[in-house]
């Protein structure tokens, strides 16, 4: 499940650091967030559907787990509720040069450097991606339903996410609790690497406690992490033959004619190799998705390398909370903190 981190700071002064989009988008969160009702009037209110009733009852059971059995940060997120009016909270825009596989990036205060943008009208959205557009640049644009505020506030349960299936709700619950936790700045592919592991793992836990090991879920949870591995093995490949193309000593013109066939060439391998290897219908669309960089910068950044996070999991014996205590050690790193971690275990055969 692809989920995008909007980053909105509580004070307004440095909203003028940033101009007009911080100070709209900062106004648009108070305005939102000044429509929260606790679960426990929510619960009250005829208003509220029984089923958005029946999910902040189980967010509530998740987000204790979480604190408990996993060790997620405890805050005060996931205890209020949001209804929204349109299928979507906000948009993320996101944008690459179209002769190299870099993503193009912004900078804010305290959460550092990002690759995307968040809106909370579509409009502006599509105003910012047609700028970027005439820039030369390939843009990728979705709605997305969720988001984290890594904890500059209490996150809460939007209407947006009432149409979850009781699976990704935990799954998304456990991912955003994950950034509240874990936060490493101008990292935000290592950061959703985590998240992703850690709501692919805690979800499985969690459905085993109260649904039992025999749940149809679980099956379908665990199908899902074993096709996120896949495709985040996939991904990396595809990603490392398209930058070495760009890198060859040729004009920018044929570099953008020449990388059609290497999207061709994947999307044609993912549905040959790897599709039938796929236990979920979770990556179906792969092969018809108009690609451009952007879309793969999209993917690499939510499907970092996967089966590194399962050998340091597997390295404190399938333990998820040592394990996130031990990453969260690595907050202060940098630059390449895969590679710390690597080296790590390469030389502490025991722990």
């Amino acid at each position: 499940m692809q989920r995008f981190i909007l980053f909105f700071l509580a004070h307004l002064f440095v909203f003028t650091l940033q101009g007009c989009y911080l100070t709209k988008q900062g106004y648009h969160q108070m305005k939102l967030f000044g429509e929260r009702q606790p679960f426990y009037d929510a619960l009250r209110d005829p208003k509220v559907s029984m089923k958005a009733k029946r999910k902040m009852i189980l967010v509530s059971q998740v987000k204790r787990f979480a604190m408990d059995e996993i060790g997620l940060r405890s805050t005060g997120s996931y205890s209020h509720y949001i209804r929204i009016k349109s299928p979507y909270v906000a948009y993320n825009l996101s944008a690459a040069p179209k002769d190299k596989l870099t993503p193009i990036i912004w900078s804010f205060p305290i959460v550092g450097r990002v690759p995307y943008l968040g809106f909370f009208e579509k409009a502006d959205a599509i105003k910012e991606e047609k700028r970027l557009i005439k820039r030369g640049l390939d843009t990728r644009l979705r709605g997305i339903p969720a988001y984290s505020t890594l904890g500059f506030f209490s996150d809460p349960l939007l209407s947006t996410m009432v149409k979850y299936p009781d699976p990704l709700i935990i799954n998304t619950v456990i991912h955003e609790m994950t950034h509240e936790t874990i936060f490493l700045k101008d990292n935000i592919k290592f950061n959703e690497g985590i998240a992703t592991f850690v709501g692919g793992k805690g979800s499985i836990m969690f459905l085993e406690r109260y649904y039992g090991k025999k749940s149809k879920w679980i099956a379908y949870v665990k199908d899902s992490h074993h096709d996120s591995i896949l495709f985040s093995h996939f991904i990396k490949k595809f990603s490392k033959e398209l930058k070495a193309y760009f890198s060859r000593p040729i004009s920018r013109e044929s570099k953008i004619r020449g990388r059609e066939r290497i999207y061709q060439k994947y999307q044609k391998y993912f549905q040959v190799t790897v599709l039938p290897k796929l236990k979920t219908k979770n990556y179906i669309a792969f092969p018809k998705i108009k690609l451009n960089n952007a879309y793969i910068l999209a993917f690499r950044r939510y499907y970092l390398d996967l089966s590194f996070f399962e050998r340091v999991y597997q390295r404190f014996d399938g333990n998820l909370k040592k394990t996130i205590l031990f990453l969260k050690k690595f907050e202060h790193v940098k630059k390449n903190p895969q590679k710390v971690i690597e080296y790590w275990l390469q030389t502490h055969k025991h722990l």
